[in-house]
């Protein structure tokens, strides 16, 4: 019922603005944080929570589920005890209540992953199916419209985004986030794609 009511309030203050005010300067996130809406799946949780227990890799970006979403942690928990996937996270993030790969935390490596520069790159072309997850840290970036999107060109080039498995997940920390970016209440000139 509280997304709902998320979504009704988002909505009816995007109306006042664009009616009443004739403008369309508003703006749902906190922070001046990138993020491309122009296609649902680049802020979604493409895999879906369900899905985490299919997967066979997980790679964490900017992101600490146990403090960001306790419930997609305790599927990842789940998922490395029933099946020993592997994770990996760019940076130490502490106590996951689960083991993961540590990474030197810094721009450069993901930029080196998703062009096919690293050895992790292999490491995810090779799995069935990977789950590239993203956090609010991630977003916050001065890099992150171009790391975006190279991450989703190395994804898309490599088949890991299909109707079957779409390897790309947003970690939004609010579930009035999606609904935020699905009625389009955002500033347009933060989210310029850089050709």
């Amino acid at each position: 019922m509280g997304d709902l009511t998320n979504m009704e309030t988002g909505f009816i203050f995007k109306e006042f603005f664009d009616r009443t005010l004739d403008t369309n300067r508003y703006e749902s996130r906190t922070t001046q944080s990138f993020i491309d809406n122009s296609v649902r799946e680049n802020y979604l949780f493409n895999s879906t929570i369900n899905g985490i227990e299919d997967t066979d890799l997980i790679l964490l970006v900017g992101t600490n589920p146990r403090f960001e979403a306790t419930m997609v942690n305790a599927r990842i928990r789940k998922a490395y005890l029933k099946n020993n996937i592997k994770i990996i996270s760019l940076n130490d993030v502490g106590d996951l209540t689960y083991p993961y790969e540590i990474l030197d935390g810094k721009t450069q490596t993901i930029k080196d992953i998703f062009e096919n520069s690293n050895d992790l790159s292999k490491v995810i072309k090779d799995s069935e199916k990977p789950m590239i997850i993203l956090g609010e840290s991630f977003l916050n970036t001065k890099s992150a419209n171009y790391l975006f999107n190279i991450l989703k060109k190395f994804l898309i080039e490599n088949n890991k985004m299909s109707v079957e498995w779409n390897s790309l997940n947003l970690l939004s920390r609010d579930a009035a986030t999606v609904g935020n970016f699905d009625l389009d209440i955002i500033n347009e000139k933060e989210n310029l794609l850089i050709d």
